[in-house]
């Protein structure tokens, strides 16, 4: 597989549904990824067992791990599982991310499909570092590694 290594900065537009209504199922990212920019409540976390919404104050940026954070810490800092839901049935939601993905190492999706499917509701969270490197391929440079 040749190297994962990009930046990609998304906007996204989700439209109007009914309240509450999930519009992008709970999922987590690959790398780092930064919400620069919402115009709508929508964001929702899973945080010490259920969903919590959580938006960044004006002239901020949230900021949260994915899987290769999760991989390169050995599961100390989990991949933040998170989804979209609607909050106004009458508004689109608009967002800006950026997208960084550093690593030749990745989840491998051929192998376990979505990590919606296979990390369902914070699944990663507690998982041993053993196991959860099962689910990538390729193998993290020397110097990546801290023990």
């Amino acid at each position: 597989r040749e190297t994962k290594r990009y930046w990609k900065l998304k906007f996204t537009k989700y439209f109007p549904a009914p309240y509450q209504t999930i519009i992008s199922p709970s999922h987590v990212d690959n790398g780092i990824t930064v919400l620069i920019i919402e115009d709508q409540p929508g964001l929702e976390i899973l945080w010490k067992d259920g969903w919590e919404l959580v938006s960044p104050s004006p002239g901020h940026v949230l900021i949260y791990p994915g899987l290769n954070i999760q991989y390169y810490s050995e599961c100390e800092i989990p991949a933040l599982n998170h989804r979209i839901v609607s909050n106004s049935p009458d508004l689109c939601r608009n967002s800006i991310n950026l997208f960084l993905d550093f690593s030749d190492i990745g989840y491998d999706r051929m192998r376990f499909g979505s990590t919606k499917d296979v990390f369902p509701d914070g699944l990663n969270y507690k998982m041993p570092f053993g196991k959860f490197k099962e689910y990538f391929y390729g193998s993290p440079p020397i110097t990546a590694l801290h023990k």
